[in-house]
């Protein structure tokens, strides 16, 4: 569920207003909040049995014509894509010639909120058997499916995300990085959310990516 005091998605939502009046389509939109809270118009897409998703999709192919989008949403939906490479040549098979992209990732340093939440101890007492069984599993954002702990960190680099981009048919033309350490939790949120810290403790990267 979208964490509505988060700072990363209130400027995500300032981004999007730019696109105002155009094809709008959330890939992976959850229970479609960013339609809820910034823009009726946005078109939800989610591969789960959601009432509040506009379309199903079956997680591979996008039931949308070619060149029909000016600006996809992908926000903190990469991370738990089995298949990266098919999920970003969807996205961009649909958009328009020169379409753009807001897609926004966790950095790796995600995981000092992670460690710094009470709430992820309370998760790992009510899940102290998968815990105790693996504990670098346990703790996996991403993919728990597929690899360790560690193995994500080495993943959320940058650098490995930025080479995939270009690598797909798309320019880099502007990227932030948001949400300090503090404020991602959506209680701490509503008191550190507007704080201004160094680059170092922004755990969220939001690019702009534009189809070549």
């Amino acid at each position: 569920m979208m964490q509505e005091n988060n700072p990363s998605y209130d400027f995500i939502s300032e981004l999007a207003k730019k696109y105002k009046g155009k094809t709008i389509v959330d890939n992976g939109c959850g229970k479609n909040e960013f339609k809820r809270l910034y823009n009726k118009n946005i078109i939800g897409l989610e591969v789960k049995n959601n009432i509040e998703a506009d379309i199903i999709i079956d997680g591979k192919n996008l039931p949308i014509k070619n060149k029909s989008v000016d600006l996809f949403l992908s926000n903190f939906v990469l991370e738990h894509v089995e298949d990266e490479d098919s999920y970003l040549e969807e996205m961009r098979r649909c958009l328009k010639d020169k379409g753009t992209i807001i897609l926004s990732i966790p950095r790796t340093r995600w995981y000092i909120s992670y460690f710094l939440n009470p709430g992820t101890y309370i998760m790992m007492i009510k899940g102290l058997k998968n815990f105790i069984k693996n504990p670098l599993r346990f703790h996996t954002h991403g993919h728990p499916h597929k690899h360790s702990l560690f193995k994500e960190l080495i993943e959320w680099r940058e650098r490995r995300y930025e080479n995939k981009f270009r690598d797909k048919g798309y320019e880099i033309k502007e990227k932030y990085r948001t949400c300090n350490f503090l404020s991602l939790n959506v209680h701490y949120a509503k008191i550190f959310g507007k704080i201004k810290m160094p680059e170092m403790f922004r755990v969220h990267t939001t690019y702009i990516l534009k189809k070549n």
